[in-house]
């Protein structure tokens, strides 16, 4: 369970924070939400899919089969892929929105990285300013809450285009076969079908480039499927 609060000088001036060296927070967590900003490195180790949330589309990297496995991480709490989603990296930090409905920069206390000193690294200066690692992950995050609401767009015109098909991936063990549903990806003949009108709004969307990541990723999709294979009984 997560405890999100947002960093103030009253409640945070006199705690500490530890820099995460473990992802068990991530360990049953088969599929990680990521922006497009951070695709072209994600699609070379990682598959990567799309989400349907409501009416809106979200693409996602696929971390394991079942939906309740993480393979990139160790038993020991270790990262194992060559990839980190930014929503990882920014753990136990997250983007919300004051009562006035402007952003501002949380941490989970219920993360167990929030404490008291002398250890760990500081949300305020003694006199009352933001850290300087604090700044950096507002600038970070800010980052990649713009680069979401690209992402966004571009998934919506990849759906209203008719590019994004049904996607189930299955799995046999010795315990029977296992699947994760619910995942689309790109329709590759469609997308070669385009007009040059459509082609063109594709592209002002973002959508072409996400297109062609999520094209290239499907070839990591045995190596995750062999892995899930091989931590069946």
């Amino acid at each position: 369970m997560q405890d999100p609060q947002p960093i103030t000088l009253e409640r945070h001036g006199p705690l500490r924070w530890t820099r995460p060296v473990r992802y068990d927070f991530a360990a049953r967590q088969a599929l990680a939400p990521l922006v497009a900003s951070e695709l072209p490195q994600a699609c070379m180790s990682l598959p990567i899919a799309f989400l349907q949330q409501a009416d809106a589309w979200l693409v996602v990297a696929v971390l394991g089969v079942p939906p309740d496995t993480n393979l990139c991480v160790a038993s020991d709490g270790r990262w194992t892929g060559r990839y980190i989603p930014a929503l990882f990296r920014g753990h136990p930090f997250s983007l919300g929105v004051s009562a006035q409905g402007a952003p501002t920069l949380c941490v989970d206390h219920a993360s167990g990285l929030v404490h008291e000193g002398p250890e760990g690294e500081r949300f305020f200066t003694e006199d009352g300013q933001i850290a300087p690692l604090i700044s950096q992950l507002i600038k970070f995050l800010s980052s990649v809450e713009k680069s979401r609401q690209a992402t966004v767009r571009a998934c919506a015109a990849l759906h209203q285009l008719g590019l994004l098909m049904p996607w189930t991936v299955k799995v046999k063990t010795s315990a029977g076969e296992k699947t994760l549903g619910g995942l689309f990806r790109i329709n590759e003949a469609a997308l070669n079908q385009l007009s040059a009108e459509s082609l063109h709004e594709l592209m002002q969307a973002g959508g072409m480039a996400m297109a062609y990541c999520q094209l290239l990723s499907m070839q990591h999709f045995a190596n995750m499927i062999e892995g899930a294979r091989q931590q069946q009984p």
